[in-house]
């Protein structure tokens, strides 16, 4: 018995490498919203890392990547936020789709400067 309850303790505790990944990025961006990067990637993929094995679509969509499900050749469809987070981070479309918390940290850099750039707009 006393077994079963420090296992399920640790379980309870036991921190999977998105979630580390999810939290380095709220450390390193404090005006990201705790929680927004959890939320991107469960409605865009539900948590499912979409690579180039993922069938291209047979209307013609373009195809998203990584865990957030990003866009980076939207012609018609989704805007490229792919590129801009790219443009907004420094971290480049190519290293996001080799590594997924290289995605993450992108998207939390650009969250991050987009909210700087705005409170520079607002402030008096």
């Amino acid at each position: 018995m006393r077994f079963c309850t420090l296992l399920l303790l640790f379980c309870s505790f036991h921190l999977t490498a998105q979630q580390i990944a999810f939290q380095s990025c709220y450390e390193e961006n404090p005006l990201v919203p705790k929680g927004l990067l959890e939320a991107v990637a469960f409605t865009h993929t539900r948590l499912q890392i979409l690579d180039n094995q993922t069938d291209p679509s047979c209307t013609g969509l373009p195809k998203a990547y990584g865990i957030l499900g990003l866009f980076d050749e939207s012609v018609t469809y989704f805007k490229s936020n792919g590129k801009l987070t790219e443009q907004l981070s420094g971290i480049s479309v190519a290293l996001q789709k080799t590594e997924p918390q290289k995605q993450v940290e992108a998207y939390a850099k650009a969250f991050q400067r987009s909210e700087e750039h705005t409170s520079e707009l607002q402030s008096p």
